[in-house]
């Protein structure tokens, strides 16, 4: 979504799995969601929280 250069984007794709088993590993019950948000109402709601995009 522009938020990330590629490389950083592919680098937390590595990092977040492992992150993820080492909370579970340590007992934290992990709940994941999925949100769906198209790019013009990410848009729409970035101008509302900064005007200035």
């Amino acid at each position: 979504m522009g938020f990330c250069e590629p490389r950083e984007y592919l680098e937390f794709m590595r990092q977040t799995p492992e992150l993820e088993r080492m909370l579970v590993r340590s007992g934290i019950r992990l709940c994941k969601y999925w949100f769906s948000v198209t790019q013009a109402e990410q848009r729409r709601r970035l101008r509302c929280a900064r005007p200035t995009l």
